[in-house]
């Protein structure tokens, strides 16, 4: 398959048949423990406005509607928001780029960006645009949780003698040819490049983008910063807390 590049070629890659199929059965699982206690500790009150941005077939959209906040899922490809309205009638879900998102600054007071989905914006570029276009929406002082791959998780496989992790990504993936590029081909995800970066980077990036970092990874101990998908709190910087 040829790599999408763009967010054309991202919208039918994950409009297609299979990977259709493949996020209807991932959206059984719901919101995972992590992103749950972390909703819970820091989306109050729960009545409150929020975006579920890149929300695929409704994964995380639908158990937020279910705790009672006002939530809007959208995502690039028509195909998974198709299939997301058909499932969870009655939730509000929109087609729409990240990079350009279809709504007013200061609308939502929290936001997810779940899944690592913002790892697949390509170039760099992009990426920071949709963390900015993030931003604008949220209001002053919003919270966004969001998930990002840790390349010190990949690397740190073969000192957890999880060799065939190691040799899965990076040499039948051919992603040894990239070992210093932060972008890798990701065969689970339909062969997309995908963005692994190290914690100090994704800060770097979020401050940049303007948030201050409310937290970094599940514990609170240093063997966060080598967790597989790295989750932070980030809130709009520049106001008030």
């Amino acid at each position: 398959m040829q790599i999408p590049r763009n967010t054309s070629e991202a919208s039918e890659v994950y409009s297609s048949e299979d990977a259709l199929e493949s996020y209807v059965e991932h959206a059984k699982k719901g919101l995972f423990p992590t992103e749950a206690n972390l909703v819970d500790r820091y989306f109050r009150p729960c009545s409150a406005r929020v975006l579920d941005v890149g929300c695929g077939t409704g994964r995380t959209t639908k158990p937020l509607t279910d705790k009672g906040y006002d939530v809007v899922g959208v995502d690039i490809s028509p195909g998974m928001i198709t299939t997301a309205k058909d499932e969870h009638p009655g939730v509000e879900f929109y087609v729409g780029d990240a990079t350009a998102l279809p709504f007013s600054s200061d609308s939502f007071e929290f936001a997810l960006f779940p899944g690592l989905n913002i790892d697949i914006f390509h170039p760099r570029s992009k990426r920071l645009t949709a963390l900015r276009e993030v931003r604008r929406v949220l209001k002053p002082g919003g919270i966004l949780i969001i998930s990002a791959g840790n390349s010190l998780y990949l690397l740190g496989s073969l000192f957890r003698r999880k060799i065939e992790l190691f040799f899965r990504f990076y040499v039948r993936n051919g992603n040894y040819k990239r070992l210093f590029k932060s972008y890798k081909r990701d065969h689970q995800e339909w062969g997309l490049d995908r963005h692994f970066s190290t914690p100090l980077r994704h800060v770097h990036e979020f401050r940049k983008c303007g948030f201050s970092i409310e937290k970094i990874g599940k514990r609170e101990f240093p063997a966060r910063y080598v967790e597989k998908d790295m989750y932070y709190v980030l809130r709009k910087s520049g106001e008030r807390k």
